[in-house]
């Protein structure tokens, strides 16, 4: 009985380790998507300008550039990379927010 326990754990914990790595992208896109979603609701809502979006809309590019390059080099994301990248996303998260709640307004 224990035995068939220990080799039922083993199945699952090779099974979820198996998992992981299609996993590992999803956080990543789920963040430029959410992004890209900010942006346009700026533009949207007039919080942001056609100029701040193009500018905001031009990083997003470039980190995506840097996603895909990463994952060419490798298939995968290392450690670093990934935090590196997670870094990139926080940084541009707040450069939204502080270009959507500035002074200027479309109209």
């Amino acid at each position: 009985m224990k035995l068939i326990r220990l080799i039922g754990a083993a199945l699952t914990l090779t099974s979820m380790l198996a998992v992981q790595p299609a996993f590992a992208a999803r956080p990543l896109a789920k963040r430029q998507k959410h992004q890209r979603e900010r942006i346009r609701e700026g533009v949207r809502s007039g919080t942001l300008t056609k100029k701040e979006a193009n500018s905001l809309r031009a990083q997003q590019r470039a980190m995506a550039a840097q996603t895909r390059q990463a994952r060419a080099s490798g298939g995968r994301l290392t450690k670093g990379e990934r935090r590196h990248l997670l870094h990139e996303y926080n940084q541009s998260s707040h450069g939204i927010y502080h270009t959507a709640h500035n002074s200027r307004r479309r109209w």
